[in-house]
């Protein structure tokens, strides 16, 4: 569905509501609707998007152009995402006996590091509420710029059981083994609700502050978490254990 037109110097191609549905690049089909021109000389596209994913219904902007950098700039908006149900369809191909093993395990997918090496990307994401590892941020904002095969996340900003989030990620996709910093911290959180929320309740009241520092290196999602190396600190603020 849609609309394609075509100036009559063929130098500019608008497009109008055309409809689309992915298949395979996630581990469900991704429909999208696309509004914007195309213009060939010089080569950049400005699109206006919304898009139906696993997880949730996201809308945005979306600039190309062939002669600048970031070649890719996005921006991406949505009320409510469900981060865990996006899956690319690699990380859901491998099924029991998939590495040919006696024991018919799954063998971990490789980190999708081809990303960060192909792309100049800037991206800013922006959801009312975030949902992730069964925990919800509200006021969820993500600032990311990809380019040389690094992606430097600046922030991950948002409200976590009434606390503060803020932390900044480095991914280092330039060897084989991506190599990954994280640090930040979280301030304010209710300890009560932050417990309640891993099925711990009337357990502990007042609030705790949390700050890491950690590197890691690895060449899938389960080698970067046995590698996790760095400091951990956490300060009590009337905090009472029961």
């Amino acid at each position: 569905d849609g609309a394609i037109r075509v100036a009559s110097d063929f130098n500019r191609i608008e497009i109008l509501g055309l409809k689309t549905e992915v298949v395979g690049a996630l581990a469900q089909p991704v429909e999208s609707t696309l509004d914007g021109a195309f213009v060939v000389i010089p080569a950049k596209a400005q699109f206006t998007f919304t898009a139906s994913l696993p997880g949730g219904d996201i809308n945005g902007q979306l600039v190309w152009s062939a002669l600048e950098s970031p070649e890719i700039s996005l921006n991406i908006n949505t009320a409510r995402l469900y981060a865990d149900q996006i899956q690319t369809a690699q990380a859901t191909e491998a099924g029991p006996g998939s590495a040919g093993n006696e024991a018919g395990s799954i063998t971990p997918a490789p980190l999708p590091v081809e990303a960060l090496r192909d792309h100049d990307l800037k991206m800013r994401f922006a959801a009312d509420e975030l949902i992730a590892g069964g925990q919800t941020i509200s006021d969820a904002q993500v600032f990311m710029r990809v380019r040389d095969g690094v992606a430097n996340i600046d922030y991950i900003r948002g409200v976590l059981h009434q606390g503060q989030l803020d932390t900044r990620v480095t991914l280092n996709a330039r060897r084989p083994a991506m190599r990954a910093k994280v640090e930040g911290g979280l301030k304010g959180v209710n300890m009560n609700l932050m417990l309640a929320s891993i099925g711990k309740t009337d357990t502990a009241s007042g609030r705790i502050e949390v700050g890491w520092d950690l590197e890691t290196e690895g060449v899938t999602a389960d080698d970067l978490m046995a590698a996790l190396n760095g400091d951990v600190t956490a300060n009590g603020q009337d905090l009472v254990l029961q």
